[in-house]
């Protein structure tokens, strides 16, 4: 198959895994990299240690799942990783949404 009839041929697809082989280089990878550092660095001064620590690894997850799925064997891999790295997404905005809901500041106005 020639390169022009690959392109136009709307059933061919290069792997996902040929694609995501080099993690480093996809876009969800980055954003989910950089939301793990800024998660980090916004919680070193938190005393809450418990929430702390339960949100700083629900969002190194993120990346770290979607580093390691192309790095497994199987496309059925792949996708359990990233669906992995989906439900620690949920998992931090939850984390969040609860600090958020109990935060010294909103129970003083109570």
């Amino acid at each position: 198959m020639t390169q022009e009839s690959r392109v136009q041929n709307p059933k061919f697809r290069p792997s996902v895994r040929k694609v995501a082989h080099n993690f480093e280089n996809l876009g969800v990878w980055k954003r989910a990299s950089k939301l793990a550092v800024d998660v980090c660095v916004a919680w070193e001064e938190s005393n809450n240690f418990p929430l702390k620590d339960q949100i700083r690894r629900s969002a190194m997850s993120i990346p770290s799942n979607i580093a390691e799925g192309p790095k497994r064997t199987t496309d059925h891999d792949l996708s359990r990783f990233l669906d992995i790295a989906k439900g620690s997404c949920g998992e931090l905005c939850t984390q969040l949404q609860l600090h958020k809901g109990s935060s010294p500041a909103k129970e003083q106005t109570r």
